[in-house]
């Protein structure tokens, strides 16, 4: 298997277990990207046993092992993998396994759900795994669309923001039910404090006396919670 390059799947074996489609934890909110990557990862003997990454995200990865990985070790799973030039460490839980053939050999295909990772290194992965497949297809600089609205940004979320510019002064808004017209624009991902975060501009307008003054604020959305920050 060539290091760095795209992957045919292994072909997944009859009865393989794994978890609905309609499960949340395959509902993917973070760009995929597809490409082998040496890994390692850590045994119920806490020796490292060498695999192989099929693809990143920064939710996650797939793994290929040649062993089956205990149950007991899955759950708390430590992983280096190496993305480019850099390692990365990382904790992960196995969410679903997949015994897969690999040149006549049975092999395991695992699903790992990241549970901890430095701040940088999320920041690179994500950096990474930008122009993948899935997620909404953010792309750095642009104007979210309004589908990319709907999936970033739920109303709660957009009113809270517009709470914290009307404080401000940036935004004409009083509470009504409808909400203002804004401009948000994607700049990229960051990870704070083990929080993972859309970072976004906002475009916005104030009427004063006829006058018209624009605005543009950086903003910080929680991708899996409801934390919305201000940052100027």
């Amino acid at each position: 298997m060539k290091v760095g390059s795209d992957v045919a799947m292994p072909i997944a074996s009859r009865g393989a277990q794994r978890v609905s489609t309609d499960d949340p934890r395959n509902r993917r909110i973070y760009p995929r990207r597809r490409n082998t990557y040496p890994a390692a990862y850590v045994d119920d003997g806490s020796a490292q046993k060498p695999a192989y990454g099929l693809d990143i995200s920064g939710g996650g990865i797939c793994l290929l092992t040649k062993d089956p990985i205990p149950p007991s070790v899955l759950k708390n799973l430590e992983l280096l993998v190496m993305i480019g030039e850099r390692k990365v460490r990382f904790t992960g839980s196995g969410c679903w396994a997949v015994p897969v053939n690999v040149r006549g050999t049975t092999h395991y295909r695992y699903g790992v759900r990241l549970k901890q990772i430095s701040d940088r290194d999320w920041d690179y992965v994500m950096e990474h795994s930008l122009d993948g497949e899935g997620g909404p297809q953010l792309t750095p600089g642009t104007l979210l669309t309004d589908s990319q609205r709907a999936t970033v940004l739920p109303p709660e979320k957009q009113q809270r923001i517009a709470e914290a510019l009307a404080l401000k002064k940036r935004l004409d808004y009083h509470g009504e039910k409808r909400l203002p017209l804004v401009e948000y624009t994607f700049n990229d991902y960051v990870m704070q404090r083990g929080t993972p975060y859309y970072r976004l501009s906002v475009r916005s307008k104030t009427v004063n006396a006829g006058s018209t003054a624009e605005h543009r604020t950086s903003v910080l959305v929680a991708i899996e919670g409801d934390a919305v920050k201000v940052l100027d």
